[in-house]
């Protein structure tokens, strides 16, 4: 699909990814000149989608709305339709985390987990602040961007499965039972699992295994087939043999939060500096 020209408007170049629901090309302008000076190098990310996910489209465009001003999500430039395709402009970002990870090779620095996962943590905050859960916090959706003083910085990115968890009135919805599983079932919580209605605690046990999927290069149910097993090694799971207690510290911390329970980041943050501290 490299090549090809969206919209009358942008000229895709070549393919850099997936998400939930569709797949995202790095794109530039057809006529960069008729888009002002500014703009000429330009270079854009183009998630093309099928018109069975508009739905996921329209949710992805909504969240966006919602979560406007937080640096570290990619700015959305425009939306639209071409033929059966829809689509979404946003900021050209660079390597995911799960691509970092695998090309560090059998285990990855713990003060370079730690420095990322505290990048982490500050954006799940305020997403959160802003009222919405991700829920599908993986590897694969934190990219990194290089900024103007050369450092990369980590950004958020494939809200088409978030949700506010809050009413028109802004008030924490209810828990439900016999939910659909949603996300994906490596990083999902185990309440999530089980059918629970997703809140910002499960966003949190999300972010645990991410931790532990960055140090270690692997999840100890990560080559399960059945969703049953992947749930029960992850309820069983030892603090000492299996991971970083403070990592377990963080995920037990998220399970024991309570359904409207608002997660205490700074709780979360003094753990890892602590951590950073003893291997400094």
């Amino acid at each position: 699909m490299s090549n090809v020209i969206v919209a009358n408007k942008y000229r895709l170049t070549k393919k850099i990814g997936e998400g939930s629901f569709g797949k995202i090309y790095s794109a530039t302008y057809k006529n960069p000149k008729n888009e002002g000076e500014e703009r000429l190098s330009k270079e854009f990310a183009i998630k093309i989608m099928t018109s069975e996910y508009v739905p996921y489209l329209i949710n992805e465009i909504s969240i966006y709305e919602k979560i406007d001003g937080i640096k570290n999500v990619p700015s959305l430039y425009d939306t639209g339709k071409e033929g059966q395709y829809n689509y979404i402009v946003m900021d050209l970002l660079e390597q995911s985390l799960e691509d970092v990870r695998l090309s560090y090779g059998e285990q990855m620095s713990l003060k370079v987990v730690i420095h990322l996962s505290l990048q982490m943590v500050k954006i799940i905050e305020e997403i959160h602040e802003k009222g919405i859960i991700h829920r599908d916090l993986k590897p694969a959706n934190f990219l990194l961007k290089t900024n103007e003083k050369n450092i990369s910085e980590i950004y958020l990115i494939d809200f088409g499965l978030a949700k506010s968890f809050l009413d028109e009135k802004q008030r924490h919805y209810s828990l439900k039972t016999n939910e659909d599983i949603v996300g994906t079932r490596r990083y999902m919580s185990i309440n999530t699992h089980q059918g629970l209605t997703s809140s910002r605690r499960d966003d949190i046990e999300s972010f645990g295994y991410i931790m532990m999927f960055l140090y270690h290069g692997i999840l100890p149910w990560q080559n399960q087939k059945s969703m049953k097993d992947v749930v029960t090694i992850k309820q069983e799971i030892k603090w000492s043999t299996e991971t970083i207690s403070e990592f377990m510290l963080i995920i037990m911390y998220a399970r024991n939060l309570g359904f409207t329970d608002k997660p205490n980041y700074s709780y979360i943050r003094n753990v890892l500096n602590n951590l950073l501290i003893l291997f400094l």
